[in-house]
């Protein structure tokens, strides 16, 4: 391609040869095949990332459960002390009428004052 007065480098210069012919059906296969993969690719991360979701709501839900299991818990332990102390010191007048309904009934007071004398002391 040289000229006169013009010169043109072909040290680096590639020689292309044909490669094998490729019908528009192998090539729209192969393309599809492609889009399959890349499809299966984005389910799998959509389900993981759905997945995640769910495994993280799972965990806050059963951490929430178990805050409120142990808020009941102390509810409960504070009232029976509570009812415990009004019971062994009763100073208004529906302290005594507790009492007295205890006392009068199947002495399940007696009951309770034995169990907790015993975790008491």
């Amino acid at each position: 391609m040289d000229k006169t007065g013009h010169y043109m480098d072909d040290r680096e210069d590639r020689i292309i040869t044909a490669g094998p012919y490729e019908l528009a059906d192998d090539y729209h296969a192969r393309i599809l095949a492609k889009v399959i993969l890349l499809q299966s690719y984005w389910r799998r991360w959509l389900s993981r990332r759905y997945v995640d979701a769910l495994r993280r709501e799972r965990r806050v839900r059963r951490e929430w459960e178990r805050e409120r299991e142990e808020e009941r818990r102390r509810e409960r332990e504070e009232r029976e002390k509570r009812e415990f102390r009004r019971r062994m010191n009763p100073r208004t007048k529906e302290d005594f009428e507790l009492l007295y309904h205890a006392l009068e009934g199947e002495g399940d007071w007696s009951c309770d004052y034995h169990m907790t004398e015993q975790v008491v002391t």
